[in-house]
């Protein structure tokens, strides 16, 4: 801390005369033969929250040595730590990505410069020193999915005696899912012929897919089939064995085990065929006219 401290000193009868300006740190200034005006005294390197005497001594040489000497006390200002902002991601966040950076502002009330760490308990660490007020930071990289990490930061204050702010922060990661699958493929079929689907999933952190397809047929689920590229198209063909309306379900996953909705498709695999209901129609009535009396209850029922 520096300023300037000075007195006016006049000699009433005008004559000219010597002063000096002594301070508790040390430091002086002083001036002979000089006539009335303000004197001062430069000091710097004070301490904040201190208190100070200087000592003023003026001397009239023509004047009998006569002299003024006087006390005078002064205290400098009191010196506030660093102040912390408040983080980006907040305190106690969740579902943060396996990679981003994490800030906060740190300022000095008195425009100090300063000094700054920030630790992660992943071993991450970045700091600096000669800082202002500004906003501080540290990149994250290659986190761990749904663990919770902390960041201890600390700022001090050389310029005021070491004053310094110390605090804990918390943040949990989560990996974002990939987007629910889409299903392509053929709407209807037979049974015992194979068919083509294709599944599509998107990560929005660009990591590798995988996924888990069940086919509504009662067929055995294979487990999670991949890795594949966030987006590319993946072809799967299937030989359903059941008859009727079936659906085919599918989710998707990361690499760090996040899942998707479940996409959906229906298809139907018909339990008679249009081609195969008129054939035995044909057949039940050519067996109703060659057997015109067998039969009596099944007639009316059937319409013959």
């Amino acid at each position: 801390m520096s300023f300037i401290w000075s007195i006016s000193i006049n000699d009433p009868d005008g004559d000219v005369f010597s002063w000096t300006i002594q301070c508790s740190n040390g430091k002086v200034n002083s001036g002979t033969n000089v006539t009335n005006g303000t004197k001062a005294l430069v000091l710097s390197g004070l301490a904040y929250s201190t208190t100070y005497k200087v000592w003023v001594n003026a001397t009239d040489p023509t004047g009998s040595g006569n002299y003024t000497r006087k006390w005078y006390n002064f205290t400098t200002k009191v010196s506030y730590p660093p102040v912390f902002g408040t983080p980006s991601p907040a305190n106690g966040s969740k579902n943060n990505p396996l990679s981003f950076s994490w800030k906060i502002p740190i300022n000095d009330a008195e425009g100090d410069t300063f000094s700054w760490t920030i630790h992660c308990s992943n071993g991450h660490t970045s700091g600096g020193t000669g800082a202002t007020n500004e906003t501080e930071s540290i990149s994250f990289s290659g986190l761990t999915n749904s663990t919770t990490y902390k960041v201890w930061v600390n700022a001090t204050d050389p310029a005021g005696s070491g004053l310094y702010t110390r605090k804990w922060y918390t943040f949990t990661t989560t990996s974002p899912p990939p987007s629910k699958p889409t299903i392509d493929g053929p709407a209807s079929g037979k049974v015992r012929e194979s068919y083509n689907y294709n599944f599509i999933a998107v990560d929005s952190d660009g990591d590798d897919v995988y996924y888990w397809i069940e086919w509504g047929d009662g067929s055995p689920v294979t487990g999670w089939i991949g890795p594949y590229h966030s987006g590319q198209v993946v072809i799967v063909s299937h030989t359903f064995s059941k008859r009727g309306i079936l659906t085919i379900k599918c989710q998707a996953k990361d690499t760090y085990d996040s899942l998707s909705d479940w996409g959906q498709l229906k298809v139907t695999m018909p339990t008679v065929t249009a081609y195969s209901t008129s054939l035995f129609l044909e057949l039940i009535e050519r067996i109703m006219g060659r057997f015109s009396y067998a039969f009596p209850i099944l007639r009316p029922l059937l319409g013959f």
